[in-house]
């Protein structure tokens, strides 16, 4: 019974005199500043030895040759009747809208916008066709001729949905 007497007489005296000793401590021996938690990325890479893909959805065109090519045996060897006349690499008819492409340096089913053509998805690839070269398909013989074979601009578009003109 004395004991609480004393508590509750000294409690109030008790709980000041803490207070004021951790004030003079941490005025005294100020805690060390904690440094802020970093985060870390750790990223592992891997070198793959594949052909890059040309920048799609450039800005800047990317010049490249670009010739024009028929369903006939003038460009593929193949006469109407023949297995595989006028279907391309990936089993779609030749059309106007369509063109071959090297799939190491341009993906197959890529939109692109041929400078002097306009859209074309690559669809077909070509024996002759290698490197940054783009044979676009035209219906005439004669067309294809004048095309002719010369450098021009070529756009790969990225998320172009529409039909090829």
């Amino acid at each position: 019974m004395k004991a609480l007497k004393w508590i509750n007489q000294y409690s109030l005296d008790l709980i000041i005199a803490a207070i004021l000793i951790s004030l003079v401590v941490n005025v005294f021996y100020p805690s060390k500043p904690q440094p802020k938690p970093e985060i870390r990325t750790i990223v592992e890479t891997e070198i793959i030895t594949k052909t890059a893909y040309v920048k799609v959805n450039q800005t800047e065109p990317i010049e490249m040759v670009v010739t024009a090519y028929t369903a006939g045996p003038e460009s593929t060897g193949k006469r109407p009747g023949m297995k595989g006349y006028g279907i391309t690499y990936t089993g779609t008819r030749a059309k106007v809208g369509v063109c071959a492409v090297d799939p190491e340096y341009i993906p197959l089913g890529s939109s692109l916008f041929v400078e002097g053509y306009g859209y074309c998805r690559a669809e077909d690839t070509g024996g002759k066709v290698d490197g940054y070269h783009v044979d676009v398909f035209l219906d005439k013989v004669s067309d294809a001729m004048k095309f002719g074979r010369e450098k021009r601009k070529v756009w790969i578009l990225k998320g172009y949905e529409g039909e090829p003109t």
